[in-house]
């Protein structure tokens, strides 16, 4: 074990956010002002905005398949060059439409408590702003990245996993297996895995696993009990609490209030929480803007497989650069307040669970794969503090929550009608 005073890590992954929609107007955080801005088709220049409503303006899903990300971060094809972000508006509206080219670019702040807990958290915990998507994609291969350091070279678009559906080889090691491999003592558990949210189902060894996948109750009950593993990863519901866009009643009033529900499980035993590290992260952008892109060049991965094999193809991507800018936030009582502007990605919680448990994979040095092992770790550059903070808050729920249910019941009454 590591001379961290972290025993557990506890990884939630929500969906679809960039950094700059959720946290690019929060006062010392984020470091939009206004003067940035994205040409659309017609060469208009379209600015960034704060002001964004969380439930209204939660309605359009923007395309993010892997195709329709490469053409935000490359608006003239990607060819192994440099992304420039200048193909965001284009993707999306190739004839422009100005006014839904506006509400896209509004993003959140923290003048309105539009997402009251997420902001929160940020002015009371590290921030990571230089933290992206492993690759330009949708959930599938990045959600397998969080699991691997690897998609296996999947660019494809199906997220549940299963041996009928998304089914990697059994030779592509998940974090889980070199858990297992290296001391079963440490121990590990997926919690929420929801019917629409299975990704990690697609290892072989998760599905042989089945007492370690437990429901969010088992999670608080574990927290309250102090009977977490080393390593946790929490799912949220896909179109229910997860943050994803479009769905019917989708917000992002009911992930910023699974967010504090899971820090408050956490927070609830003093115990457990001052052996936790509890990261925040998004699987990827979901299509939305950011203003800072990634060109930091990754090693290629050694674990890729025939796209014959896959149950739909995507397109061909040499995983050369990262996806979009998302949120992450590290949170312990071990942590002041901070900025960390380290460049991470998926990867690096791979390399995390290695430099905190000494976990042994059967991938170069010890690694699951040649991504993890060149990714920087979570945990190395923070400054831990010599005794653990007690002035941590418990978080405020959204003033939205009403239009939140509203939106919902509208939802349900048309299904209904239907």
């Amino acid at each position: 074990m590591s001379n961290y005073p972290f025993k557990h890590l506890v990884v939630l992954m929500m969906e679809n956010q960039s950094f700059d929609r959720l946290l690019g107007y929060v006062e010392g955080i984020g470091k939009l002002n206004g003067s940035e801005y994205v040409k659309n088709s017609n060469g208009e220049k379209v600015f960034a905005q704060k002001g964004a409503h969380p439930v209204k303006d939660h309605l359009f899903d923007p395309p993010h398949s892997t195709a329709a990300t490469i053409k935000q971060l490359w608006g003239d094809g990607y060819t192994g060059q440099e992304p420039d972000g200048l193909g965001w508006l284009k993707s999306h509206w190739p004839v422009s439409n100005v006014i839904e080219e506006q509400n896209f670019m509004k993003c959140f702040d923290d003048i309105d408590e539009q997402l009251p807990a997420m902001v929160k958290l940020a002015k009371n915990y590290v921030v990571c702003d230089r933290n992206f998507s492993s690759m330009p994609g949708p959930t599938a291969p990045n959600r397998l990245f969080l699991h691997a350091a690897t998609s296996g070279g999947y660019t494809g678009g199906t997220w549940l996993g299963g041996k009928d559906k998304l089914n990697v080889p059994k030779s592509m090691q998940s974090i889980f297996e070199a858990i297992d491999d290296t001391d079963a003592n440490l121990g590990w558990n997926l919690y929420n895995i929801e019917p629409d949210m299975t990704t990690a189902l697609a290892f072989p060894y998760v599905r042989s696993k089945p007492k370690n996948i437990r429901t969010f109750e088992q999670f608080e009950e574990d927290c309250k009990n102090d009977h977490l593993p080393a390593y946790s990863v929490i799912n949220p519901d896909l179109y229910v609490n997860s943050q994803h866009a479009g769905g019917d009643g989708a917000s992002l009033v009911d992930g910023d209030n699974y967010i504090a529900s899971v820090y408050e499980a956490i927070r609830r035993n003093q115990e457990v929480f001052d052996k936790t590290l509890f990261y925040i992260t998004y699987d990827e952008a979901g299509g939305y803007w950011d203003s800072v892109v990634s060109k930091d060049i990754l090693p290629q991965t050694e674990n890729s497989f025939s796209r014959e094999d896959w149950p739909d193809k995507g397109p061909e991507y040499d995983f050369r650069y990262a996806g979009t800018r998302i949120p992450g936030l590290l949170i312990s009582p071990w942590l002041d307040h901070s900025i960390d502007s380290t460049f991470f990605e998926h990867s690096s919680v791979a390399a995390t669970v290695k430099e905190l448990f000494k976990t042994e994979a059967r991938g170069p040095g010890g690694f699951l794969t040649p991504r993890d092992q060149a990714a920087n770790n979570l945990v190395s550059g923070l400054k831990l503090r010599t005794t653990p903070r007690r002035d941590l808050p418990y978080l405020p729920r959204s003033k939205y929550n009403h239009e939140m249910l509203e939106a919902r019941a509208k939802a349900k009454q048309k299904k209904v009608i239907k």
